[in-house]
């Protein structure tokens, strides 16, 4: 089976390339409408599974991520901490490469802030060998927190409320 993987230039200038090959398109409408649905859902009784299936999964697709590309997502990816056993929620790739992990937490906390555990335990999978991942985005269903691990782990560089998605995407 061919691969949908497209053939990747070489570029002097790996910010060109970027530009040429991950800048974000104008969302079509039905990449709007999705967005819109997504942000009127009442997050409030969704499991850890729901969050992902209903929120990520969908945000991940508009952001243009798909198997097999050089911008895929691999889920549940297995990792080994000493003698212990770690599941990532999501690994994003950028050519091939780790460039990003996504934590989907289930709704539990009445303000919209993630703890320093759940931060940390993101970071832990960020810092892995076979991830080296620079930036570590959480998501509750409600809110989607981006850090970018060699700027900040204190303050997000990104903050988008789900309710919010249809106007603040650009910011993910």
């Amino acid at each position: 089976m061919a691969s949908k993987r497209p053939q990747i230039a070489t570029a002097a200038d790996i910010r060109e390339l970027l530009l040429h090959s991950k800048a974000p398109w104008p969302l079509i409408p039905e990449q709007m409408a999705e967005l819109e649905r997504i942000s009127k859902y009442d997050v409030s009784n969704y499991s850890e599974a729901d969050v992902r299936a209903e929120i990520i999964d969908p945000v991940i697709r508009v952001l243009g991520y798909a198997k097999e590309t050089y911008f895929s997502s691999q889920r549940e990816k297995h990792l080994k901490v000493a003698d212990g056993d770690l599941f990532i929620d999501y690994r994003m790739t950028l050519w091939s490469q780790a460039f990003w992990v996504i934590e989907a937490k289930k709704v539990k906390r009445k303000p919209l802030k993630f703890t320093s555990a759940e931060l940390q335990q993101a970071l832990l999978y960020a810092v892995h060998p076979e991830i080296d991942a620079a930036l570590v985005v959480l998501c509750d269903g409600r809110v989607f927190e981006v850090y970018d691990r060699d700027e900040s782990v204190t303050q997000p560089a990104a903050r988008v409320e789900v309710k919010k998605l249809p106007d603040q995407f650009h910011l993910l």
